[in-house]
């Protein structure tokens, strides 16, 4: 399922080799002192909008995928990631449904029928809000500071998910970088910029949750 949210086309650097991150694990305490810039920045906050660029690293392919645009982490409601490059299409994640959304129509994967979205949005919502409960429940986490502010959080499947092998995000006063690698050889990372944190959402954003 977790290829179920990758969007592609195009070239890029490799990824990097799996980071020193895992030589530290992270107990809470280590976790909300690493991570305070992040937390305090967050705790407010309803929204977080910025851009993306997501590679993706196949085994056996000489060159990524790639595909950019801007993304929505909504509160409660969702992230909704609306690629702009290679082509227009948008990638809801909600508690209940994985929905893309293109020139072609809607797609939807409920919740009910597939156990596996609900866990996939669980993770990215516990990602993209810093959930430390949350996310310590589903994996071993791992935490350290690289200076100025800035940090690494790694997580390790505590049981099989999927075919995730290891989750790495590094950010600042918010998310900044995530990293999925999976079993196989299969690499996802997907870069966050221009991010902006906001205390309310606006309701042209909560309409792109509703059902059309």
């Amino acid at each position: 399922m977790i290829r179920a949210l990758l969007l592609a086309a195009s070239l890029l650097a490799p990824l990097p080799a799996l980071a020193s991150v895992f030589e530290h694990p992270a107990d809470a305490a280590e976790l909300a002192r690493t991570l305070a810039p992040a937390t305090a920045a967050l705790a407010s906050a309803q929204s977080l909008h910025g851009r993306y660029r997501q590679t993706k690293q196949l085994a056996g392919l000489p060159a990524p995928l790639v595909s950019e645009g801007d993304f929505l982490f909504a509160r409660a409601l969702g992230i909704a990631w609306r690629t702009d490059k290679p082509f227009a299409a948008e990638l809801l994640i909600t508690p209940d449904a994985l929905i893309q959304r293109s020139a072609t129509g809607e797609q939807r994967i409920d919740a009910a029928t597939q156990p596996a979205v609900r866990a996939i949005a669980q993770v990215f919502f516990a990602v993209f809000a810093l959930d430390f409960g949350r996310l310590s429940a589903t994996f071993e986490p791992y935490a350290m500071g690289e200076g100025d502010g800035r940090w690494v959080l790694g997580l390790l499947p505590r049981e099989r998910l999927g075919a995730l092998e290891s989750i790495e995000i590094r950010g600042d006063t918010s998310v900044t970088q995530v990293i999925l690698r999976e079993q196989g050889g299969d690499s996802t990372r997907i870069d966050l910029t221009q991010t902006r944190i906001s205390a309310a959402l606006a309701e042209h954003d909560r309409a792109r949750f509703e059902r059309r």
